[in-house]
């Protein structure tokens, strides 16, 4: 079996995720495919707060080109940050769920102004067809420690559909509660309830573990963001957390599967 790696929130931190793709052997020094067959997973939030979004989307779409020439794979889920990007481009004085201004929201929440000189249209047109959820090694990768994805669908594919539709359809209102959906966190934190939230998602769309990103593990969990250099494995063994909170000072890391601890 190839080995998969999982990569949580890199919001424009170029300087750090390049030294771990090289270091993991699935890029040279020139940022080129060298991993085979392995398998890549982003789980979205690839630009804002950083200094380099747009050269990480660049780097994105170049590697899932390259890695299916090799027989790998680099897949990528959508983020709220990269959601939030794509209606900034489209529809930037349309209200967001906080009836602020998208352009304003965005701004207020890491957006930077220069990546919107920088944007292609290409680059919206990848993120607008970026899945909200999938299925890998028996693992269930979204984003968003959340369960608001429910409201989309009951299958992995009608989740996928529903949001692209309302992402494509460009109505605000409808792109405006997406987003204040796509704002909620931690629904697998504390207690039974969390657990039972985790075990229903699982149940709904498939897989025995939820990989996330989204809140950042020294949010979570406390402590100093340089000192996270791992997964943090939670809600009995349902959950792992993959946001490594880099904007914030984390180092980043790679999480590997398959995972050989026991899943609860």
């Amino acid at each position: 079996m190839s080995t998969i790696f999982v990569l949580g929130d890199i919001h424009g931190c170029l300087d750090k995720i390049t030294p771990l793709l090289y270091r993991a052997g699935l890029v040279d020094r020139r940022l080129a495919w060298t991993g085979g067959d392995a398998t890549l997973c982003l789980l979205g939030d690839y630009v804002d707060r950083g200094l380099d979004s747009i050269p990480v989307l660049d780097l994105i779409m170049r590697l899932q080109r390259e890695a299916a020439g090799a027989g790998g794979r680099v897949l990528a889920l959508l983020g709220n940050h990269d959601l939030m990007l794509s209606i900034v481009s489209k529809v930037p004085d349309a209200l967001a769920g906080t009836k602020r201004p998208f352009r304003q929201q965005w701004t207020l929440n890491g957006g930077i102004e220069k990546d919107l000189e920088r944007l292609r249209p290409e680059h919206v047109a990848w993120i607008d067809t970026l899945p909200s959820m999938m299925l890998v090694a028996g693992r269930l990768l979204i984003h968003a420690d959340a369960t608001f994805y429910r409201d989309y669908g009951a299958s992995v594919d009608e989740v996928n559909a529903s949001i692209t539709a309302v992402i494509q359809g460009g109505d605000p209102a409808a792109l405006a509660l997406l987003d204040e959906r796509f704002a909620q966190r931690m629904a697998f934190r504390n207690g039974a309830s969390a657990i039972e939230a985790a075990s229903r998602m699982l149940q709904t769309y498939g897989g025995q573990q939820i990989l996330h990103g989204h809140t950042p593990i020294s949010k979570a969990q406390g402590g100093p963001p340089a000192e996270v250099t791992s997964a943090l494995r939670y809600a009995n063994g349902l959950c792992v957390n993959c946001d490594s909170g880099m904007y914030l000072g984390g180092p980043g890391f790679l999480h590997v599967l398959p995972d050989d601890a026991p899943l609860a």
